[in-house]
């Protein structure tokens, strides 16, 4: 995911979709929907909230690529 698609999903608080390790390494379910709330340091990691209002830091890595 390229720094562009990063914010054109933050800006319209549009679904991310993680894949399956960075799922099992934070105990994420399959049905929790994920937005991104925040970029921190340059792009380096980003700061997810599902629709509980719960946190979790991830690698934009770790995200699954998908076409816009």
């Amino acid at each position: 995911m390229t720094n562009s698609e990063i914010l054109m999903y933050q800006s319209c608080k549009k679904p991310v979709e993680l894949n399956n390790n960075c799922k099992i390494e934070n105990g994420i379910e399959n049905d929790e929907i994920f937005t991104i709330n925040t970029v921190i340091k340059d792009f380096e990691q980003l700061e997810l909230v599902n629709q509980y209002g719960q946190f979790v830091i991830i690698n934009p890595n770790q995200i699954i690529n998908e076409s816009i």
